[in-house]
């Protein structure tokens, strides 16, 4: 079964019938409803159900429980339901085997149901949806209701098929189904005795009998007059059988149409319907007036439970006619609409038509205790605006001005109009409870206004504006001995809970419209689920065409939820020049494009309630405030807004928002909490855990915008990109208030000072900056443009989550800073940014504190980080250069995080440093620090101290001593060549320097010693006390290797790289021997040192005290080649026949090293073809077994091809020499062989086989160029046939022979020859001794001795006679030898 069958069948027959039950309070009739309904168990009742006791459950039911369950259907359940049943009551039937009585009693039982089908439905049945239905009750699977049919009415049986068209015929037109019985009966051959009543008519007579024997009883509501009526004629002489002012009651025992109006004439008049079943009074199609006017009097529509009356409802339906007035018009008097009434389908088609259903004129009003007003419509003939005086208006009531209408329970549903679709209100309208559901305000033109409920406080005749009452409001009635509200018929209304406005529709207040100077009050009402295709799904409050301004209060217990406006104002819209209120309740649930929970153009107040869960499809989620809005309590809470503003959006100047909450809301863009585009002073208010995925978690300031905020907290709020607390693209000051707890995932956790200012101000009031996040810069603040930090500004335990310390990060033109503010986190100055100070932190009372660090670009001496803001640098009360430094040292006062630098008063650098006065610059530390610069104690050493930049500094007047000899000086390098000074000395530098002590000093020089040589060695000066440690050697040669070192000088001994050498040892090595034993090229040397160091004589060096160490190497051997060698192709070459290419390999200290030379590559050129072998390099040199690759059969003809032999021989000391020389691959020609084809007699195989086999062998000869001129004999071979035997030659015609040889080095050649052989005997008689057979193929086979060859007339007839002949024919000749 599908799904929606499903469905209806559990919807429609299931639920509707369990409700049903449930929900009466008299018992039912049968055991199995009673025994249900006591035992609460549904799952018993839908079983027996749908086990095909369809119509036995239903039909126990009492008649009062079978009309509850049918007025609980929807109109398309009631078409599904009859259909549904009368099929049922076919297949019963049926069934009835053509006994009178069984149809008697099936009959009597469905006397009840007949009268339903009189009330009908205009809806048409879905047959998918009833078949679906049968067979869920059937457990059956038919397609279509055809299909059903069929096997449901035999063909002979055509009576119940016309039966079954008669019974849904009547639901559909609401006719009596007795004519439909009555031929029934007659076609089944049962005559009626008698005429007596049918079962039906019996039922009907039966139950009227009992109402009308009760109703004489009941008087309980005090309708003493009674009148029982069944036609119109009836009903108004019942009327005017009474006088005016007398009560009378009606009951309606059939329905009947209205031609003409039912007036009560000042009579108090009840109509109510019988208790068999509801009735109808209907509009006929001629009829155009109203059915009922009540001029006088009062009219009571209905029973009530209580009063003794019938419980059937008593319908007056317009049928939808198209007529010219209400369907009751009250133009004097009172209207209650008591539970069993019904107002329906009236339809009131005129220029300026009101009240489709009830129309009350002034000084009139309406009572409604319960039941409903349904599908009434009033239109316009032609489609009209809003705006026209011609508007249609109240589709189900219409209040006129000084009218009331007072709502306590029942429904008006599924009316329309242009304004109003259910009530339109002039006058004054009160709905205590009951439901106002499914109606529409509709237009073509798209302006309709006020889906359930419009109220005008003015209107427009003939061009005349009159004002009228215009009041509406909804709260709970509460019945007291002060205020009771009683209908005519002594109807008690009960307390209520409220009214409910639901599923309405209009394209500006889907559920409610206040307009024209008019006012509501909204309280303990519910308004959702309504729809607006402009502005105010919920309520709309607007202007109008006739008169500016309108109110609105929302109180406690009001609940606007779940309306959705396409346009402005998803809860509540409010136009210009009205005034709005909440002060409890809630607004909450509403979608809209701008403004979801509210939207207000005018003054708008909330002192209480809540604006919650609202969500904007465009800007301001909670509020969207293009008027001033005005907050002294309340909250405005998880709201959302697609791009701006999720609590609430401000476009106006004078916001004054205090004493509210705003917290949890959201924005996709920019403004979590609120999104400020207009002025707003925020005063004691708290703005907490909203979001925004761009700027302002909590609040976002436009350039357009500003705030002051006066003790409020923001705290807990969160941003995706800038200031999780507050964003200030505007002017932003904030007093007295803690800005705490916030967090973004960009810059600025607490503040974003963007395009805009941010101030602190009112000293003694504080602002609290503390415990705000931001991954990335400015936890507390971010400043892009103007931050002001007053005294009492508190920034502290704010974190950057990227790792940093840059909590107050500022990146604009300004951040001043007042002289007493608290920040006790690091300060962040971006490039060529600096920090304001007030003039109080130049004075001795001010305790700011605050670290800084910088951009790396700001980090250089003399850079400003702070600047006084002074008025006048030549007052004396403010402190300078030391008095200013011993300020600056006092708790800290600034600290720069980075290293090297401090901060140092501008006022105590010199003039050439370009420093401000009143300033606090970065100043590098340098250390000055002091080297003995020697390894022996020295005595009386100064210790270090700091120089700061462009402040000149002493030197310690300290003289150090040692057994080094006499101290010299002070130098900034440790061998005396920088700058040089003595104790006491100034130091200016603005550098960190090391000074060295000074002693007397020998020096070591370095040469190479060899010819060709790249790179250096430095030279070595040290203190005469201390020994060297020799260089490493920097020098490189291409002719051998570095061994060591070796001062020049005879006997000098050698010494290693890094060995320790004292000027004692050098002097006495060098001199002890006299001035003789040194070299030549030393001396010229110690010459040239000579002048180079004259500077330093007799003070630190003497020339006689350098030292020359000269570099001793290791010769490379040498390798020398052969001019060349030469290979034939495929010849086997290795190491052994390549080694023969060298000449010689020598070592001028190890001798000869042939025993030791390797190949470690061989490289092979290309050939013609453009083929190589694959190059080979020997990482352990060329084995014996390693071969060279001889290009066999690469080769073209005569080709030579070279191959490059890389040879490497290593000596002792490790010197590496490599060879390179060539050798070459030379063609090898392959071998030629030359043969004769053979021709035989087969009688010369058979005869000479052996001498044949010897000539067939050796026919062929070889000849080879290369192995010839070797002597080599290359032998020929038959390879073709294998083996070469007789047996395999000795049929006659041609045979194939195939030679081959092969040269020394692999070369192989073939050759193919014929050999034939001839068919006969070459001996038929004795004189005859020599006989050939030939053709012209074998005539080179001729032997050279043969006449036949060496005769030429003869060779010429031969050639002649073959060429005559046919290939392979042989010619037998005989020649006759010449004796």
């Amino acid at each position: 079964m599908k799904k929606w069958g499903k469905r209806i069948v559990s919807g429609v027959i299931a639920v509707s019938l369990l409700a049903a039950a449930s929900i009466s309070r008299q018992k039912p009739g049968g055991n199995t409803v009673e025994s249900i309904v006591q035992a609460g168990t549904e799952a018993s009742f839908m079983g027996s159900l749908l086990q095909g006791e369809y119509i036995d459950v239903f039909t126990s039911w009492p008649v009062k429980e079978q009309n509850v369950f049918y007025d609980s259907l929807k109109p398309q359940e009631r078409s599904v339901f009859f259909e549904v049943t009368n099929y049922q009551i076919i297949r019963q039937l049926t069934k009835t085997g053509r006994k009178k009585k069984d149809l008697d009693d099936l009959l009597q039982k469905l006397g009840a149901y007949f009268q339903l089908l009189r009330i009908g439905s205009v809806e048409k049945a879905k047959e998918q949806t009833v078949i679906e239905c049968i067979n869920e009750i059937e457990k059956t699977e038919y397609q279509s209701a055809d299909e059903y049919v069929k096997q449901l009415i035999p063909e002979k049986q055509t009576c119940y098929m016309e039966f079954y068209l008669a019974l849904n015929q009547a639901w559909k037109d609401k006719k009596d189904i007795q004519d439909a019985v009555d031929e029934l009966y007659k076609k089944l051959g049962f005559k009626e005795e008698k005429k007596q009543d049918s079962p039906t008519t019996a039922v009907i007579k039966s139950s009227r009998t009992v109402q009308q024997k009760a109703a004489a009883k009941a008087v309980s509501d005090g309708f003493s007059n009674f009148k029982a009526v069944s036609s119109l004629k009836e009903m108004k002489d019942a009327i005017d059988s009474v006088k005016k002012g007398e009560k009378l009651a009606v009951r309606v025992d059939k329905g009947f149409n209205v031609t003409s109006a039912i007036k009560t004439n000042g009579r108090h008049v009840k109509l109510y319907a019988d208790s068999v079943s509801g009735h109808n009074l209907n509009r006929t199609s001629a009829y155009k007036g109203a059915m009922i006017e009540v001029n006088g009097g009062s009219l009571t529509l209905g029973a009530y439970d209580g009063d003794g009356r019938a419980k059937n409802t008593l319908y007056i339906n317009g049928k939808n006619v198209t007529a010219t007035a209400s369907l009751i018009e009250v133009t004097s008097g009172q209207l209650y609409l008591n539970k069993y009434s019904r107002i329906m389908d009236g339809y009131y088609l005129a220029d300026f038509a009101g009240g489709g259903g009830v129309t009350l004129e002034s000084g009139t009003s309406c009572y409604m205790f319960g039941g409903k007003i349904d599908g009434c419509q009033a239109a316009n003939s032609k489609d009209v605006s809003s705006s026209s005086p011609k508007s249609s208006h109240g589709g189900g009531i219409v209040v006129n001005d000084k009218a009331s209408f007072y709502m306590f329970s029942g429904s008006v549903e599924r009316c329309k109009a242009v304004h109003g679709g259910g009530i339109m209100v002039y006058g004054t309208a009160r709905l205590y409870g009951g439901t106002i559901t499914d109606c529409a305000a509709v237009n073509k033109k798209n302006d309709a206004l006020g889906g359930a409920v419009k109220v005008q406080g003015a209107f427009s005749t003939d061009g005349k504006t009159t004002s009228v009452t215009g009041d509406f409001a909804a709260w709970k009635y509460t019945r007291s001995n002060t205020w009771s509200v009683n209908g005519k018929d002594g109807y008690e209304q009960a307390s209520t809970s409220g009214a409910v406005l639901k599923n309405n529709q209009a394209n500006a207040g889907g559920s409610v419209c206040i307009n024209n100077g008019s006012k509501g009050t909204i309280q303990d009402c519910n308004i959702y689920g309504n729809q607006s295709t402009g502005n105010g799904a919920g309520i709309c409050l607007s202007n109008g065409s006739y008169k500016k301004g309108a109110s609105l209060e929302i109180k406690n217990g009001a609940g606007i939820h779940g309306n959705t406006s396409s346009g402005y104002g998803g809860g509540v819209y409010c136009a210009d020049s009205v005034k709005g209120s909440i002060s409890g309740g809630s607004v909450y649930n509403n979608t809209a494009s701008y403004g979801a929970g509210i939207y207000h153009e005018a003054e708008f107040l909330m002192s209480g309630g809540t604006v919650r869960n609202n969500q904007s499809a465009n800007s301001g989620g909670g509020f969207y405030a293009k008027g001033k809005l005005v907050t002294t309590g309340g909250e405005v809470a998880g709201n959302t807004a697609k791009t701006y503003g999720g609590g609430a959006i401000i476009k106006s100047a004078g916001a004054s928002i205090s004493g509210v909450r705003i917290k949890s809301n959201s924005a996709a863009v920019n403004g979590g909490g609120v999104q400020l585009d207009g002025q707003a002073v925020v005063s004691n208010a708290a703005v907490s855990e909203n979001t925004a995925s761009a700027k302002g978690g909590g609040i976002s300031v436009s350039t357009a915008g500003g705030l002051q905020m006066n003790k409020g907290t923001v705290s807990g709020n969160t941003a995706k990109s800038n200031g999780g607390g507050i964003n200030a693209d505007g002017t932003c000051k904030v007093n007295g208030s803690n800005l705490t707890g916030n967090q973004v995932n960009g810059d600025g956790g607490a503040v974003y000072v963007g395009s805009g200012t941010f101030t602190t101000f009112q000293a003694n009031q504080a602002v609290n900056i503390e415990g705000n996040s931001a991954a990335k810069n400015g936890a507390g603040i971010y400043n892009k443009n103007v931050t002001v930090l007053n005294n009492n500004a508190h920034i502290l335990i704010n974190q950057c989550k990227n790792g940093s310390e840059h909590n107050v990060f500022h990146a604009g033109s300004q951040l001043l800073v007042e002289g007493n503010a608290e920040i006790k986190q690091e300060v962040y100055l971006t490039k060529d940014r600096f920090i304001t100070a007030s003039s109080k932190y130049f004075s001795s009372a001010n305790s700011l504190t605050m670290k800084i660090s910088m951009d790396s670009s700001n980090v250089r001496n003399g850079y400003a980080v702070v600047k006084g803001d002074i008025p006048d640098t030549r007052d004396s009360s403010y402190k300078a250069g030391d008095t200013l430094l011993h300020n600056q040292a006092a708790e800290g006062r600034f600290a720069y995080t980075g290293t090297c630098y401090g901060l140092r008063p501008g006022n105590l650098k010199k003039s050439s440093s370009g420093c401000v006065p009143y300033s606090i610059v970065l100043s590098q530390a340098y250390k000055i620090c002091y080297d003995k610069n020697s390894t022996q104690e020295v005595r009386n050493m100064p210790t270090a101290a700091v120089k700061h930049w462009e402040e000149d500094m002493r030197l310690s007047e300290l003289v150090p001593s040692s057994g080094s000899g006499v101290f010299v000086a002070w130098n900034t390098r440790s061998d005396g060549t920088g700058n040089g000074y003595q104790p006491g000395n100034l130091y200016t530098a603005n550098e960190d320097v090391i000074l060295f002590a000074l002693w007397p000093h020998y020096k070591v020089e370095y040469v190479p010693g060899i010819q060709g040589t790249n790179g250096v060695t430095d030279s070595q000066e040290q203190n005469k006390s201390e020994d060297i440690l020799l260089r490493k050697n920097g020098f490189r040669s291409s002719e051998g290797k570095f061994i060591c070192w070796k001062q020049d000088a005879y006997k000098a001994r050698k010494r290693n790289e890094m060995e320790a050498a004292g000027y004692t040892d050098l002097k006495t090595e060098r001199d002890g021997q006299g001035q003789d034993y040194v070299f030549g090229f030393s001396k010229n040397l110690r010459r040239g040192n000579l002048n180079s160091n004259s500077e330093n004589a007799g003070s630190l060096l003497d020339v006689d005290d350098i030292f020359i160490m000269k570099g001793q190497w290791d010769f490379k051997p040498d390798i020398i080649l052969k001019d060349k060698m030469i290979f034939r192709e495929n010849e086997k070459v290795n190491r052994k026949k390549l080694l023969e290419l060298v000449e010689s390999c020598h070592d001028i200290e190890d001798g000869d090293l042939m025993k030791r030379i390797q190949i470690s590559k061989i490289q092979y050129g290309m050939t013609k073809k453009g083929k190589k072998p694959k190059d080979v390099i020997f990482s352990n040199g060329m084995e014996n077994s390693d071969l060279m690759n001889t290009y066999f059969m690469l080769l073209d003809k005569n080709e030579t091809v070279n191959v490059k032999i890389t040879f490497q021989v290593e000596d002792s000391a490790g010197n590496l020499t490599t060879k390179e020389g060539f050798v070459y691959v030379n063609y090898n020609h392959p071998p030629k062989l030359h043969s004769y084809n053979l021709a035989y007699y087969q009688q010369e195989l058979e005869t000479k086989d052996q001498i044949v086999l010897k000539e067939i062998i050796e026919n062929c000869k070889v000849e080879d160029i290369e192995d010839d001129e070797q002597g080599i004999k290359i032998p020929v071979s038959v390879v073709e046939p294998i083996p070469l035997q007789i047996e395999k030659l000795k049929a006659a015609g041609k045979h194939k022979i195939v030679y081959k040889a092969v040269d020394s080095l692999g070369k192989e050649t073939k050759l193919e020859t014929e050999l034939y052989i001839a068919e006969g005997s070459p001996y038929l008689d004795s004189y005859i001794y020599r006989v050939r057979f030939i053709n012209k193929d074998y005539l080179h086979t001729l032997d050279q001795n043969s006449k036949w060859r060496k005769n030429l007339d003869l060779n010429k007839k031969l050639v002649t006679q073959l060429e005559k002949t046919e290939n392979d024919v042989l010619m037998k000749y005989k020649f006759q030898s010449n004796k």
